[in-house]
């Protein structure tokens, strides 16, 4: 007899809840986002052929659903963004370059995304880098304004935890009231 009345309440409950949605719940939306994979094999972004052929056909398929054209959330994860054959370039003390390379990747898809005048335009939410690894999110110019809480992190797990050419990144940050989480590793 208990277990019927707490079934019956739970839903008095839930009905209520249903029918009270718009006061309290926030509207659903359907969001898209364009995930994609790259290894720069150390290729320089700012090579004019990469700008104006090879990385708008990477990032704007003729395939729809392959494409970053349209979509509301654009993440970029890249590998080898410097020389991983130069030791000094696997120490965090590398940082210095690989946040060089870094910026000018940023700026190159940045500068790609935004080129095309019949899709959304696009603002960086956070970008991130480990040695060879580099991370990068983008919304679309509509949707900046409900992103908060953004937070970018980073653990190299090679030798002696000191080389970074193991490892991952990661961007995390809430668009609306949905938490949400993109990673790029090399292990």
């Amino acid at each position: 007899m208990v277990r019927k009345m707490m079934h019956a309440d739970k839903d008095m409950v839930s009905m209520e809840m249903h029918e009270r949605e718009e006061d309290w719940g926030s509207v659903l939306r359907e969001v898209t986002v364009f995930c994609s994979t790259f290894n720069t094999a150390v290729l320089d972004p700012t090579d004019q052929r990469f700008k104006e052929e090879a990385g708008r056909d990477w990032l704007f398929s003729s395939d729809t659903k392959a494409s970053a054209k349209g979509k509301d959330i654009v993440v970029i994860n890249l590998q080898e963004v410097v020389d991983l054959n130069n030791p000094y370039n696997l120490s965090y003390v590398g940082d210095i370059t690989t946040n060089q390379r870094v910026y000018t990747w940023e700026v190159a898809l940045l500068d790609i995304l935004n080129s095309d005048d019949t899709c959304a335009q696009y603002k960086m939410v956070a970008s991130e880098s480990l040695v060879g690894l580099a991370q990068f999110v983008y919304v679309a110019e509509a949707l900046f304004e409900q992103v908060y809480d953004v937070r970018t992190t980073r653990l190299g797990c090679g030798f002696l935890r000191i080389s970074g050419n193991k490892g991952a990144i990661g961007i995390s940050f809430t668009l609306y009231d949905a938490p949400l989480v993109f990673m790029n590793c090399h292990l």
